[in-house]
């Protein structure tokens, strides 16, 4: 179990903390091609 966590308790826990701002990010960004479709 030891080595379970010493290998994957980094990812995991960036997975945690980055997810929210990553759905965050991708909603603006398509929010913004949508913008930039129809101002064209």
């Amino acid at each position: 179990m030891d080595k379970f966590w010493s290998i994957f308790a980094m990812p995991i826990g960036l997975f945690i903390c980055f997810f929210p701002a990553l759905i965050v990010w991708l909603g603006m960004e398509l929010k913004a091609k949508d913008r930039d479709k129809d101002g064209k």
